[in-house]
């Protein structure tokens, strides 16, 4: 998997082979077919590593009671994910924009359906606790501005101040919140 990721981030899905993978990971190509039948397979599997990744976001923002330290939480995950990995990002987006694996990530979405309830969920809960009276209208902004924040940053990342925009942005929704709520 590792092996395959870093592939994808280099070369990218499309032209990266399974004789690429197994080569990298110094393993044969039975090996690799007796857990995987496709580069598709691996790319599921990535996308469900994702979001295993997503769950633990979302109990850490479970277990914090203050909205001020969630949002801290979150705007932290997003820009560690982006300065130390942003070839996987840019990976990440892109594979998951690309018309031809949209019937993929889509269906590999619909299998955990569960986990976006629980991030939207949390997402909610954090608006509420924000003051956002009607939080499921904010959200999409909320959301926007979070994944512009994401796109600016992939496109020129030694441009685009990240920190300070995050900074920016947690100081935006949590003006008039008590810092120790």
């Amino acid at each position: 998997m590792a092996s395959a990721r870093e592939l994808f981030e280099q070369k990218g899905f499309e032209t990266t082979t399974i004789d690429d993978i197994t080569s990298r990971a110094q393993v044969s190509k039975g090996l690799a077919y007796h857990y995987f039948r496709s580069k598709d397979d691996i790319l599921r599997e990535l996308i469900r590593a994702r979001l295993d990744e997503l769950d633990d976001l979302i109990e850490r923002m479970r277990a914090e009671k203050s909205a001020v330290r969630r949002l801290r939480i979150l705007v932290s995950q997003l820009v560690t994910e982006l300065t130390e990995g942003e070839d996987r990002q840019r990976f990440l987006v892109t594979t998951f924009l690309q018309k031809q694996h949209h019937k993929l990530v889509t269906k590999a979405m619909q299998q955990s359906p569960e986990r976006f309830a629980a991030l939207q969920a949390e997402e909610l809960r954090l608006l509420a606790d924000l003051g956002h009276n009607e939080a499921e209208k904010e959200l999409p902004l909320f959301r926007a501005t979070l994944q512009g924040m994401v796109m600016l940053y992939l496109l020129n990342p030694h441009g685009f101040p990240l920190h300070d925009v995050g900074e920016l942005f947690v100081q935006r929704y949590t003006k008039g919140v008590a810092q120790n709520d």
